[in-house]
């Protein structure tokens, strides 16, 4: 079903959280099966990390992708912060970087 949908999407938005400078398993056995189905799409990423260096974990991650499929991975990661976030949710500043980040996808 995931798959699917990451086939039939024209542009692709991945959120996840960055641990110890590394994308977790789960996220990486997600695109290690449905990694073909990012074949020739525009993928934008946004992390939320500790600290702005650890997007060059899903960096160097995203090269071999985009080498892989051909896809074109968006070099600028935003990164989401604890204070991006107010009573659970995405405050103004986390929502300013992801509309950031679609604009230029």
């Amino acid at each position: 079903e995931i798959y699917q949908k990451l086939k039939s999407a024209d542009i692709i938005i991945l959120g996840f959280p960055v641990y110890h400078y590394a994308i977790s398993g789960v996220l990486k056995n997600l695109l290690d099966i449905c990694g073909e189905a990012l074949t020739g799409k525009r993928v934008g990423v946004i992390i939320s990390a500790l600290l702005p260096d650890c997007q060059m974990a899903s960096k160097h991650f995203f090269e071999s992708f985009e080498k892989k499929y051909s896809i074109e991975a968006i070099q600028e990661v935003p990164y989401i912060l604890n204070w991006d976030f107010q009573s659970w949710k995405l405050g103004l500043l986390g929502k300013g970087k992801l509309q950031k980040l679609v604009k230029i996808l």
